[in-house]
């Protein structure tokens, strides 16, 4: 887990966390697979409580800025999310 950033609050503490694709695959390439992938981030983000400080996504990979929570700390978080996009495909 990170380290708690100054004056942020007692236990906050920001994650970056970049989601590389197979073979890095162009996934992102597609309007409608952007839009999917939002949807279900944001799906993600209201079921395990946590924040989306910010997101990229490019071609072929994204990059996520999150404020994990209690039930849900960083590496559940995006392996929830890489289990629910593949099929989006």
């Amino acid at each position: 887990m990170p380290a708690p950033l100054g004056g942020a609050g007692q236990g906050a503490a920001f994650n970056f966390q970049d989601g590389r694709g197979n073979r890095r695959a162009r996934v992102f390439g597609s309007e409608r697979f952007r839009r999917k992938f939002v949807r279900t981030l944001d799906g993600l983000r209201a079921e395990l409580g946590f924040r989306i400080v910010g997101y990229v996504l490019m071609p072929e990979h994204c990059d996520l800025l999150i404020w994990p929570s209690e039930g849900a700390d960083p590496s559940k978080i995006m392996q929830s999310l890489k289990e629910r996009t593949p099929s989006s495909f």
